[in-house]
């Protein structure tokens, strides 16, 4: 391969490592409002907090450090294990591809690359990112089963305070399912069919995007549920009077007959 097409492919990919990076942290800053309230100052579950705290902070830490590791002139043998680490916690704190990835990696040229020989790293990535793929679209195909047979039942009609959370869940979860699998797709295609150089730009697209994605779904499923307990003021003051009403005077005025109005 010729050295200016290597130059090319190396500023296409620092390109797109820097669009996604910035495209994270700018829609981290149109959300950190609706984080403080919905999330910050919720009682929600801790469970659901910390896969959102997981999904929210760890591209934080992790797209900083990929661009430090794509654009530093030198980096030792150290710096490169601690990044190839780094990388492996990213990936759902996998043990196994950090056994793999880490005894590989090294400096070459003062460069963070592989300097032993794996089988395959590209159909690695590729089948690791296919690996979601099965389980995503039976929880797409069953969404939208679901709501179309809540739709034909009629069970997204009425005045229940949950139906917005049930309309977000529909609408908002069949868009985060099918963005992941267009996502992971992607990604798995970039692997197997780009050239060598510009391989790594899917992982940059894919870890901002689906950060991005299920951030606004979490948030606005949030929302939902803070939307869905609120109660208008006067509504409450008429069922707190209906409740602490003196039950003789609610029989009094039961058993009161009403006032004769004369015909004319």
């Amino acid at each position: 391969m010729e050295s200016q097409t290597l130059v090319l492919y190396d500023h296409v990919l620092r390109c797109i490592a820097v669009a996604g990076t910035t495209a994270f942290f700018y829609d981290y800053a149109l959300t950190l409002q609706s984080e403080i309230r919905f999330i910050w100052a919720s009682s929600g579950g801790w469970l659901g907090k910390s896969v959102f705290y997981y999904t929210r902070y760890t591209p934080v830490i992790g797209l900083p450090m990929a661009l430090i590791e794509l654009f530093a002139p030198d980096l030792s043998t150290n710096m490169c294990r601690y990044f190839a680490s780094d990388a492996a916690i990213q990936i759902g704190l996998g043990t196994r591809a950090l056994s793999i990835i880490t005894p590989l990696t090294g400096s070459f040229n003062g460069k963070c690359t592989l300097v032993g020989s794996p089988p395959d790293l590209s159909k690695i990535i590729a089948g690791s990112c296919l690996s979601f793929v099965p389980c995503e679209i039976i929880i797409l195909v069953a969404t939208i089963v679901h709501a179309s047979q809540a739709k034909n039942l009629r069970s997204l009609e009425g005045g229940s305070a949950a139906l917005p959370i049930l309309t977000r869940l529909y609408h908002d979860g069949m868009a985060y399912f099918g963005f992941a699998l267009v996502f992971r797709l992607c990604g798995s295609i970039v692997w197997l069919t780009a050239p060598d150089p510009l391989k790594p730009s899917a992982d940059y697209c894919v870890y901002a995007l689906t950060s991005v994605v299920t951030i606004r779904f979490s948030l606005r499923l949030r929302e939902s549920v803070a939307d869905s307990t609120e109660v208008p003021s006067e509504l409450l003051t008429t069922v707190l009077k209906k409740s602490f009403v003196n039950p003789r005077e609610s029989r009094m005025e039961s058993s009161t007959p009403p006032c004769p109005c004369s015909r004319s």
